[in-house]
């Protein structure tokens, strides 16, 4: 009896229970996010300073490369202990190339709406947008462009990968879809000059991203998107990204006017505006891919007997 009620308490239909298994993949990640620390205060490499207002390309690489490879090693590991029985593409990682070519859409995706944003903020008199581009602007693009697709490949394995894949056996997809996006947003809380309409438009951006796995069955759409908005927002037209500016930028957006229709401090997504962006968004995932490829254990179990069921 006693054995029988500990095999309740960890082991479910599917195996170890989904809560148990991602406390596993949280501590080894904070474990792997601690070293990663530790080494970079010995080597005395400087995080990017976020509240100065000025970030560089470079620093960020460097971080957000760090922390997604952490990520991205919690997630294998994690795999090996609970999961060798699923393929790895389960977890939104399918390394074909006509999975991977799913994010160049997706880049599209993002950094369309996000123009789109500002374009509709400028046409109501709360944005200013000049060219501002230097020199070697060039290559700060490609410097910026490298330096969002690590912070998408991070921030997208973080909350829409191992996370999302577990809870959702669990618990069900859009339960855990919701949980994944309320962590996306409780993310960006500390960034300088975020505003809870900021907030609410990155948690609604997360239920869109998750829209993303579930109709593909894969990440990199999620990444696309993610990294097209990021870079057309900090780079492309210099709006503040949540507080923070870019260096090198092409063009310059100076909000003025009210604050719920420029966004201020949190930039454009943190504008009144940002919301039916992102509704366009999921209009344009539920159009283009509208077959549902990401099953969790029980809607692919009752699938599978369906169809071997006799009719």
């Amino acid at each position: 009896m006693y054995w029988r009620t500990v095999r309740f308490i960890f082991v479910g239909p599917y195996g170890v229970r989904a809560g148990w298994r991602l406390c596993v993949f949280g501590v080894v990640l904070l474990i792997l996010l601690l070293i990663t620390a530790c080494g970079m205060v010995l080597s005395r490499v400087r995080p990017p300073d976020l509240g100065s207002g000025a970030a560089m390309p470079i620093p960020v690489i460097i971080i957000e490369g760090i922390s997604a490879f952490d990520a991205i090693t919690a997630t294998v590991l994690s795999w090996l202990v609970f999961n060798r029985d699923r393929t790895w593409a389960r977890l939104g990682f399918p390394l074909t190339g006509v999975d991977i070519k799913q994010a160049i859409p997706g880049f599209a995706v993002g950094m369309g709406t996000l123009v789109l944003l500002v374009l509709a903020q400028a046409g109501a008199g709360a944005m200013h947008i000049r060219l501002d581009a230097a020199r070697d602007s060039a290559l700060f693009g490609l410097g910026w462009l490298a330096a969002h697709c690590l912070v998408a490949v991070f921030e997208e394995v973080l909350s829409r990968g191992y996370f999302l894949s577990t809870l959702s056996d669990g618990i069900g997809f859009w339960p855990a879809a919701g949980l994944s996006s309320l962590g996306f947003g409780a993310l960006h809380l500390g960034n300088p000059g975020e505003s809870w309409l900021g907030i609410l438009g990155t948690v609604a951006m997360g239920l869109v991203l998750c829209l993303a796995v579930r109709r593909t069955g894969t990440l990199w759409l999620g990444i696309g998107i993610h990294a097209g908005w990021n870079w057309a927002e900090s780079y492309l037209m210099g709006a503040l990204n949540s507080g923070t500016a870019s260096v090198g930028h092409l063009f310059t957006v100076t909000p003025h006017g009210w604050q719920w229709l420029s966004g201020g401090a949190a930039g454009p997504e943190g504008s009144a505006l940002g919301p039916p962006i992102v509704g366009l968004i999921a209009l344009i995932i539920h159009r283009c891919w509208p077959m549902v490829r990401f099953l969790t254990a029980r809607e692919a179990e009752v699938r599978a007997f369906s169809a071997v069921s006799p009719a």
